[in-house]
């Protein structure tokens, strides 16, 4: 019924007399500086917004940017954390993310949803749309914070009447730059099998050798066939330190434009795009490239122009690189065709390197994984080979994006299920299974290279294994923790499904999470309460299955993914001077443990 009254006393004035206002009003009080800008590259796609600085500190107001209608509120525990969507008059959006808390009629909303409709969820999704709840410009609607993801934050968007994120700095917004982007490094690709970059099969990035004014230049490159050219750069605002995306680059040859993108709008259909527009250099992971070819047949959706030479040509290629307020930088980019070492440039030291169709062993040796006349057939339905590598024999499947396929391995150990459009582009997906020493691994293809969609994988267990309890699967990266899977055991089948490609093992977690002593707390609206950190040691915490009580009264355990704490929250509630606390929960393999407190307070 509280809900209920909250909708009643907020419906307000019928269409005709609302304002036409098509001005923002900048979004917070913590002032307009920013930490991030639009289509900057996220992990796993295109930045949707602007992220406004709040100095590390949590709190500041948030406005309501136009007139309109609260569209829907938002919880989750990773990305947007809490956020507010307004539809406003003219049909479109504004998004605020990353909150502290709602303001106060909200935030009863959502407290009344989480605690009598989804039995104290702290995540919950509910669009209002047909409640016609009103909101006016400056209206305050909430509060700066770090939820989802910090450190502390607005996360600001502006979305078109298809839900199509823009950027807002197209719109009346602004801040003060007066500084001209800057390039850090170019990335030369082959583009066939045969094609070298400084004798190199291997990409190769150059740095600046000189500096003049605006204009970077770089070293002459000496490349044999067909490639293509990356741009690391980044712009920058008075006042602060942050790097941002570029709004505006292009490519030049002599007075042909052979590439031009613009951080306009996207779809969010089109989000992960980012993938095959933005790069790592070799043995990296950062996307720090921007490629400047190949992106009309994936639809990028900021592509303005594509318009490849007929055959690379030796000469001068500029790039140029634009931001929102017209300030210019332009890297130079002497080319040369002829095939020459240069020892500064080396790879000697590079592991195999895979792209879609071949793999670079070293600077001068390419394997072909489209011509494998030689290699073993095992599965011509699904154009699977047996090959050796220097290494175990591999499974290695052709396979065309636009297709669906089932793979199943020689022995039979594994079977992979893979949706049409999983992939960008043809490739070739690598498998294999070894049990060694006890550790059953299991390789899915290569981090190099980027799926659409998960793939879903069937995994034979080796009989040593079969039975055990808690056995899930683990993807494994070099220099860090192994990460859980979303997998289960049937019968003697491990299923999994495959988020990205790479190296996978099969562990036990026997262990239950950690519970740490409670820490009392002051929340952001001055209520007191209890906050408790917790550990897992493998699987990590299950945050859906807390259980939170504080003198026997349950309440929203709201957690914190980046420390794995929660804190209680409850409207109204009021701490005892002696409180018994108690909190139960499970980690993602089943785990479950629970601790109680008594806690005396002041």
């Amino acid at each position: 019924m509280k809900y209920l009254s909250l909708l009643f006393f907020l419906v307000t004035c019928p269409l005709n007399v609302l304002s036409q206002d098509s001005t923002y009003l900048w979004p917070t009080n913590s002032g307009k500086f920013l930490s991030s800008t639009f289509g900057e590259t996220r992990s796993a796609h295109f930045h949707a917004g602007l992220d406004i600085k709040t100095w590390g500190r949590e709190g500041y107001e948030v406005y309501a940017s136009k007139d309109g209608f609260l569209n829907k509120l938002l919880i989750t525990n990773k990305g947007y954390g809490k956020a507010i969507y307004i539809k406003h008059h003219d049909g479109t959006y504004t998004v605020y993310a990353h909150l502290q808390r709602f303001n106060e009629p909200f935030q009863e909303i959502a407290d009344s949803i989480r605690i009598n409709e989804l039995n104290y969820s702290y995540t919950f999704e509910q669009s209002f749309e047909d409640q016609k709840i009103e909101v006016k410009k400056g209206d305050i609607i909430g509060y700066t914070g770090s939820t989802g993801i910090g450190p502390p934050h607005l996360h600001f968007e502006i979305r078109n009447n298809l839900n199509q994120p823009i950027n807002p700095l197209l719109s009346n917004l602004a801040v003060k730059d007066t500084i001209a982007p800057v390039f850090s490094s170019i990335l030369i690709e082959p583009l066939s099998i045969k094609s070298t970059v400084f004798g190199s099969f291997f990409p190769t990035e150059i740095s600046p050798i000189n500096i003049k004014n605006d204009t970077t230049y770089f070293d002459t490159v000496f490349i044999d066939g067909d490639f293509g050219l990356s741009a690391s750069v980044y712009d920058q605002a008075n006042l602060v330190n942050n790097k941002y995306a570029v709004y505006d680059l292009m490519l030049n040859f002599e007075d042909q434009t052979l590439y031009h993108e613009k951080l306009n709008r996207f779809d969010f259909s089109k989000a992960d795009n980012m993938f095959v527009n933005r790069i790592t250099s070799v043995n990296s992971s950062k996307r720090s490239f921007q490629r400047l070819f190949g992106q009309q047949k994936f639809g990028h959706p900021f592509l303005i122009k594509e318009s490849q030479l007929s055959a690379p040509e030796q000469g001068i290629y500029e790039v140029v690189a634009r931001d929102y307020y017209g300030n210019q930088s332009v890297a130079v980019i002497p080319v040369v065709k002829e095939i020459r070492s240069d020892l500064r440039y080396s790879r000697k030291d590079y592991n195999k390197y895979w792209t879609n169709n071949w793999i670079i062993q070293n600077d001068t040796l390419n394997v072909d994984l489209r011509k494998s006349d030689q290699w073993v057939t095992w599965d011509s339905t699904a154009s699977q080979k047996i090959v050796a590598l220097e290494d175990p024999n591999f499974t290695i499947s052709r396979l065309s994006a636009e297709k669906h396929y089932s793979l199943t391995s020689p022995d039979y150990k594994i079977k992979v299920y893979i949706d049409s459009n999983t992939f960008f582009d043809s490739l070739s997906l690598l498998q294999d299974v070894q049990f060694i020493n006890d550790t059953l691994s299991i390789q899915i293809g290569v981090p190099e290279l980027v799926n659409r969609k998960n793939l879903f994988a069937q995994v034979q267990l080796p009989t040593i294994i079969q039975g055990a309890d808690r056995l899930n699967l683990y993807q494994s990266k070099e220099d860090e923790e192994p990460s859980f899977v979303d997998s289960w055991v049937s019968g003697t089948t491990l299923n999994a499904e495959i988020p990205s490609l790479g190296r996978f093992i099969v562990l036990k977690d026997s262990l239950p999470p950690v519970i740490r002593e409670p820490e009392l707390v002051t929340l952001g609206n001055g209520m007191q309460t209890y906050m408790i950190k917790t550990d897992d040691n493998l699987s990590g915490i299950d945050f859906e299955s807390a259980l939170f009580k504080i003198n026997g009264i349950r309440g929203i355990p709201e957690y914190d993914y980046e420390n794995n704490s929660f804190t209680f929250y409850l409207p109204d509630f009021n701490l005892k001077p002696e409180n018994t606390i108690y909190l139960g929960l499970s980690d993602k393999a089943g785990n479950f443990t629970s601790k109680s407190f008594l806690h005396s307070f002041k």
